[in-house]
């Protein structure tokens, strides 16, 4: 999982570049890009991903927003040409930000418990 969200991290930094033009959505893709990293350190307080999680959701909203505000203007094989890349763009980061999002709400479901840490002397008696 963790190397699924590197890739998707890396991906959407890719496509921020794609659409250096556009600055409100090269921030979005850069601060879903961060959420994407933020999800791959282990141990984050429920305080956090609360957090991370409501501002996923927001910019979650926005690619949607975006993408369902172009679809008057879009004709019928719009995914097919070029000029509409930004639109792609969006449904990526659109779905990118969905799945960020159910990788916090899990983190959330998380029993909270101290976790057991392994010292020498438990694994050597565990192993006898």
């Amino acid at each position: 999982m963790k190397v699924i969200h590197g890739i998707v991290a890396v991906l959407l930094i890719g496509l921020a570049y794609c659409v250096r033009v556009d600055t409100l959505l090269v921030i979005a893709l850069l601060t879903t890009a961060v959420l994407t990293l933020l999800t791959l350190i282990p141990s984050l307080r429920e305080v956090f991903i609360r957090g991370f999680a409501l501002i996923n959701t927001i910019f979650m909203f926005f690619y949607f927003y975006r993408f369902f505000s172009a679809v008057p203007v879009l004709h019928h094989q719009w995914y097919a040409e070029i000029e509409y890349f930004p639109i792609w763009i969006v449904l990526i980061g659109a779905f990118a930000s969905m799945h960020v999002l159910a990788d916090n709400s899990c983190c959330l479901k998380r029993e909270l418990e101290d976790p057991v840490q392994l010292t020498i002397p438990r694994f050597w008696a565990s192993s006898r």
